[in-house]
């Protein structure tokens, strides 16, 4: 009979458990006393509504009113502090500039000389400039860099000499105005309108005077020998016609100071094919009082506008813009006022709480949606924009100022967060906040502490340390997707000998660490870590494979039409490859000439995706978009179409003798829609669509001759921003087209009308463009062309676009407070003109729905509104329910990207779900993802 083990009694039971618990006690209070003591994380973030420092205060070290806008005043110190260089070979030239019809003396006009460098100086400038680079060659090289550099280009002790003894500390010293190494002068004249400079002896000069009130004045051919005593100088400056006014704020009509406008004359002259302007002026800034005036006018029609994009100002619906007209030379106009409206105002200090120090810091203002639809908004809003936006602004601490920053023009009624980022500190996000019209200035304190440090090893199969492999941390890739509620942030490192590691001041969030080490597989899924921002993490491994790579070979042969062989052609690859990724050069682009037999080879190639470009003189180039590793990539050179033909003024219908282009792009019935399974493939053939070429000549008879490939296409010529009317040919290889004739400039077409908005406000302002459209890549998204122009309308909302050559063409108007309009397609061209089109804004829409997967709810998808000047993107919810408001009336394309897959939302075979919008009413439309890859 087998003996049973008696069960483990209750008491023991107890008696170990009380043990380890016991224990673990004993462990966490040794622990709390051998541990090296810290404080408590501190807020992250304190926010209070306050205003912020008056803009005008004139000791403040940062800029409240960006120096851009407010150009005068900087620009005025920047002469001041430059004190003009003289010796004995110079004179003093003293003159006082005055009014030419009253005589009164001018203060703070800009005087200036100029005079042509000898041989001898302009070597010495050269030498500087050699002598600097040698400098920063140095100093590259004692940091450590790699430089295969001969010995007389590094930093000699002549070097040195030089750069003291004409004080160049830095590269815009060289050559600087008022230096010893400058060849021009400038000042200011005084409240008397007195003014002093200096030019050398024995030197043609001249002379020139510049105030915003005045028209330029200039004097040449200005002569002094040595020894002689130059008469003092009387610089007469015409007032000419005027314009003057006011911008101020429609809350209480007080004066805003110290805010910048533009003047443009409208009417331009043509030198050429360049357009030149008669008048420009950008150092407009209003007084501290919000007054503005210029003179120096002469008759015509101007544009002025005011620049508040950054300051503590915005438009209402009537923006800063208006056209006007002078009909007189001394003509006085007054009472061109400008209203504005706040802005909201950030600001704050940032400093590190456990030493109690401002910091230097970079601030991001960033909305609450995900890091891909704000990446995309940003970029976006640049495009359309043509600048910087709210999404992508940045601005910096200033540490003499206990660490004090400032956002200005920032909207109103949305959610905003700062991002805060340093050096030796984890990143952090402030808490959100809303700007109200009557609460727009609001103050946000932020604390920066030493993150989370993240210790650990790369090693091998066997356990062996891995060294020099890069070390990336970045957010989990579902970060990407999820609400911006936590502070994101890369880091990058390396691992020394032994294959460790330090990555310092992580934030609190979720990350994944890849390593990539040359001759190793990159893991496809990082290794996962969850910092706090606060306590350390040690102890993390990292695990690589070898792998095999760089031994494939791109080689073919090269021939023509008939099968010969074509030497010496000039092949480029360039592509996608590990070694691409691993940041180490290589495959990122490689050359190398055919052989007698046409044969080539590219060898050590890694695997990845790549194009080539083929050259030679006898050929037109080719692009070759499927190129194959380890099997023979044979290439045909098609002999061409040889084109010839005549390029003609429109205006003279003689010869064109100037500079002219030709350009040749596919038609647009020869485009087909990619595979967009694979989107390698689709890039390829999305190159290869668009591989339209352009060829300049100077000709006296204004002929030309070039190759192309065989096909259809479309050729036009170009000068400037005068274009001929397009010509569609289609040849076969080794076709000779000649005969070609291209009239540039001259009657063309008209496309006219009138911008007018929905609620019968002032279209002032807006933004008119003609765009050429060209082949349709998606649905409702056209390629634009070569013709792109733009015009600000007036309050009459006319715009005109005339001297059009021929095509298809799309006029958008735009305006921020109002959705935009656009146009059907018009096609222009053998005397047909578009006229009286009238474009409404505001009188747009908007867009909901849901995005799903298998009928189940995607929160935090990406949906993005394309095809239309209003392109833009918004983040699903919870219930993976979207909202667009104010989107313009017509027809669009949507698509949304998920987190759990690189794929688009009712793909299919087009890229983009198609919308129409109708005016005034809101379009349902659910996305359901039905492809991609997970």
């Amino acid at each position: 009979m087998s003996r049973r083990h008696d069960s483990t009694s209750i008491r023991t039971t107890a008696i170990v458990i009380g043990f380890t618990i016991a224990t673990i006690l004993l462990f966490t209070i040794i622990s709390r006393i051998m541990a090296p003591e810290r404080l408590e994380a501190p807020p992250i973030s304190t926010i209070t509504y306050e205003k912020p420092p008056a803009a005008d205060v004139p000791e403040f070290d940062f800029d409240a009113v960006p120096a851009r806008s407010a150009y005068l005043p900087s620009r005025h110190t920047e002469i001041e502090d430059r004190p003009q260089y003289s010796d004995d070979t110079f004179a003093a030239i003293t003159g006082t500039v005055v009014d030419a019809l009253t005589r009164e003396p001018i203060a703070n006009a800009i005087v200036e000389t100029n005079w042509a460098l000898t041989d001898e100086e302009s070597q010495i400038i050269l030498q500087l400039g050699l002598a600097f680079n040698r400098k920063l060659l140095q100093m590259r090289q004692d940091a450590g860099a790699e430089l295969d550099l001969p010995p007389e280009d590094m930093y000699t002790e002549a070097n040195e000499i030089l750069l003291d003894e004409y004080g160049i500390e830095r590269k815009s010293d060289i050559g600087r105005f008022n230096s010893k190494t400058g060849r021009q002068q400038r000042t200011y004249s005084d409240g008397d309108g007195k003014f002093e400079l200096h030019v050398p002896y024995d030197r043609a000069y001249s002379m020139r005077a510049t105030h915003s009130a005045y028209k330029t004045t200039g004097l040449s051919k200005l002569f002094h020998e040595s020894g002689t005593s130059p008469p003092p100088v009387i610089v007469e400056m015409d007032p000419g016609a005027s314009i003057a006014g006011l911008v101020f704020n429609v809350a209480d009509n007080e004066g805003v100071p110290f805010i910048g406008l533009n003047i443009t004359a409208i009417d331009v002259t043509r030198v050429g094919n360049q357009r030149l302007h008669l008048h420009e002026n950008g150092d407009l800034v209003t007084d501290k009082k919000g007054n503005y005036a210029i003179g120096g006018l002469l008759p015509g029609d101007y544009e002025i506008r005011v620049r508040h994009q950054f300051t503590r100002y915005r438009p209402g619906k009537v923006l800063p813009f208006k056209k006007i007209t002078i009909t007189a030379e001394n003509e006085k106009l007054t009472g061109v006022d400008f209203g504005l409206a706040r802005a909201g105002v950030v600001w704050g200090y940032v400093r590190n709480p456990e030493e109690d120090t401002p910091l230097t810091a970079n601030l991001l203002l960033v909305g609450p949606e995900n890091m891909i639809t704000q990446g995309i908004n940003a970029a976006l809003s640049g495009i359309n924009d043509g600048g910087e936006s709210m999404e992508t602004r940045s601005t910096f601490t200033d540490q003499k100022k206990n660490g004090y920053y400032e956002f200005v023009g920032v909207p109103l009624d949305r959610e905003w967060k700062v991002h805060a980022e340093t050096t030796d500190a984890a990143p952090q996000l402030s808490d959100p906040f809303i700007l109200t019209e009557s609460s727009p200035d609001i103050r946000v304190d932020i604390n920066l502490y030493s993150g989370t440090k993240v210790t650990g090893r790369v090693i091998d199969q066997d356990g062996v340390g891995i060294a020099d492999a890069e070390i990336a941390c970045i957010p989990r890739f579902s970060e990407f997707f999820t609400p911006l509620n936590s502070v994101k942030t890369f880091r990058n490192t390396r691992t020394n000998e032994w294959g460790e590691f330090e990555i310092d001041d992580l934030p609190n969030g979720s990350y994944q660490i890849f390593a990539l080490a040359e001759g190793y597989k990159i893991a496809v899924r990082g290794t996962p870590i969850m910092p706090d921002g606060y306590n350390d993490i040690t102890g993390v491994h990292i695990r690589l494979n070898e792998i095999e790579h760089g031994d494939y070979d791109i080689y073919g042969q090269v021939t023509d039409s008939a099968g010969r062989p074509v030497p010496d052609a000039h092949i480029d690859v360039a592509g996608f490859s590990i070694e691409m990724m691993l940041d180490r050069g290589g495959d990122m682009q490689q050359n190398t000439k055919t052989d007698a037999e046409g044969r080539y080879r590219f060898t050590g190639m890694s695997i990845g995706k790549y194009f080539m470009n083929v050259k030679h003189a006898d050929f037109p180039e080719k692009r070759v978009t499927k190129v194959l590793l380890d099997k023979p990539t044979d290439i045909t050179l098609d002999s061409g179409v040889i084109i010839s033909g005549t390029v003609f003024d429109g205006d003279t219908n003689r010869p064109y003798r100037e500079s002219f282009r030709i350009s040749v792009e596919p038609s647009i019935d020869t485009f087909q829609q990619p595979d967009l399974s694979n989107p390698m493939e689709t890039f390829g053939t999305l190159l290869e669509q668009f591989s339209g070429r352009s060829e300049s000549f100077v000709s006296e008879s204004g002929e030309f001759v070039m190759t192309i490939p065989p096909g259809k296409f479309t050729i036009r010529a170009e000068a400037g921003d005068s274009y001929s009317d397009p010509t569609d040919i289609e040849a076969d290889d080794g076709d000779v087209i000649s005969d070609l004739e291209f009239f540039i400039g001259g009657a063309g077409g008209v496309i006219d009308g009138w911008v007018t908005t929905r609620d019968g406000g002032n279209p002032q302002g807006a933004e008119v463009r003609l765009i050429q459209m060209g082949m349709e890549v998606l649905p409702g998204v056209s390629a634009t062309m070569g013709i792109n122009r733009e015009e600000t309308i007036g309050e009459d909302g006319r715009f005109v676009f005339e001297q059009v050559p021929g095509g298809v063409y799309r006029v958008t108007a735009t305006h921020p407070a109002y959705a935009a309009a656009q146009t059907p397609d018009l096609e222009i061209g053998r005397g047909k003109d578009e006229h009286t089109v009238t474009l409404v804004i505001g009188n747009g829409g908007s867009i909901e729905g849901y995005v799903t997967n298998r009928g189940s709810a995607v929160p935090n998808a990406t949906v993005i509104l394309l095809g239309s000047v209003d392109s833009n993107a918004v983040s699903t919810d919870d219930n993976g329910f979207f909202y667009m408001d104010n989107v313009g009336a017509g027809d669009h394309a949507i698509v949304a990207v998920a987190a759990a897959s690189i794929n688009i939302a009712n793909m299919g075979s087009n890229l983009g779900t198609p919308v129409s919008v109708q005016s005034g009413q809101t379009t349902r439309i659910n996305l359901e993802r039905t492809s991609g890859v997970e």
